[in-house]
């Protein structure tokens, strides 16, 4: 992940198409931070956490990160281990215009599109069975939502 849009730091939110949702500044200093960091580790297994209480706005977050990751070609998968989290967040990302494949039983999966929202328990269910079905995402981003679960 050496390539970086022109501007990591506010400026970069500007570029990436929320649909007029002007972003709260803790949200865009957290996905410039997050994208920095995520720039210089790209060797190294130290990843960092987040930590925004409830109605602090993490899925906006992780829309502007899957989406300057977008901007570079780059796959993100988010994996989550609650239903409707994983529904919320695709609801979301579908109200910004993120295409994307949801992996989780009862549903079609989509699994060309290079963002995908993905349950836990398939993953589990579907990559690391015996009989695995599909492939794990090969994604560049990695967010897990709620990751203390």
């Amino acid at each position: 992940m050496d390539a970086t849009p022109e501007s990591i730091d506010g400026q970069t939110t500007q570029k990436i198409d929320l649909g007029g949702v002007e972003p709260w500044a803790h949200q865009r200093v957290i996905s410039g931070d997050l994208w920095r960091s995520l720039n210089q580790n790209t060797d190294s297994v130290d990843v960092p956490c987040v930590v925004v209480p409830t109605g602090g706005g993490k899925t906006l977050i992780m829309v502007m990160l899957v989406k300057m990751a977008s901007l570079l070609g780059l796959r993100s998968v988010i994996y989550s281990h609650r239903k409707s989290l994983r529904a919320q967040t695709s609801g979301v990302l579908e109200a910004f215009n993120v295409y994307h494949g949801v992996r989780a039983s009862g549903t079609k999966p989509l699994l060309h599109e290079s963002v995908q929202v993905s349950s836990l328990d398939t993953e589990r269910a579907r990559v690391y069975a015996v009989d695995a079905q599909w492939d794990l995402h090969d994604a560049d981003v990695v967010i897990v939502d709620e990751a203390h679960a």
